[in-house]
């Protein structure tokens, strides 16, 4: 039987709402992925959090996992994360040095405040997670398809029963 998991890295709790709705609706099992150092998930300081990822972005930084991550046992990897500064959260690019995805299915999701995917997950991923295959059909949440900061139950479980009805766009390898 084919195993499925939502792996996934929150700071202010959007893709862990996106992450724990993709779980329910696809059986699939969760895991968070925790930062030996927690970030600041109060959202009165978020202009602290973007000056946080800018710098570890501009200095390559790659901050420590505190938790194992077993994919052994998964065929399909549903990864979700927040965009930061148009591409994955530094700890992302940790989970690629660390994790090795051959032989998995990845289907990214990202949340975001407006930043998007200016850089090409489809991209990133190939260099990052060689030997893995991509479901093409990523899905990218804005933060305004929610009720602002809050985030709709209705809505979430709209948007993401439709993408997930979807038959998966072909998988390209990452070699």
């Amino acid at each position: 039987m084919a195993m499925k998991l939502v792996l996934y890295f929150s700071v202010y709790g959007t893709a862990k709402a996106v992450a724990e709705e993709i779980a329910r609706q696809t059986g699939a099992d969760i895991m968070e992925i925790e930062p030996v150092v927690p970030y600041d998930s109060n959202r009165a300081h978020y202009n602290n959090l973007v000056k946080l990822a800018k710098k570890e972005h501009d200095e390559d930084q790659r901050p420590a996992i505190k938790n194992a991550i077993p994919i052994g046992d998964y065929d399909t990897i549903y990864l979700g994360y927040p965009m930061w500064w148009y591409t994955f959260p530094m700890i992302i690019y940790t989970l690629f040095d660390q994790v090795d995805f051959s032989g998995k299915t990845l289907i990214p999701f990202n949340t975001h405040m407006g930043s998007g995917d200016r850089l090409g997950y489809v991209q990133l991923l190939r260099r990052s997670c060689l030997g893995a295959f991509l479901r093409k059909s990523g899905q990218d949440f804005q933060q305004t398809h929610f009720d602002h900061t809050i985030i709709s139950p209705d809505s979430l479980f709209g948007l993401l029963s439709s993408w997930l009805l979807q038959k998966p766009a072909s998988s390209a390898n990452l070699e």
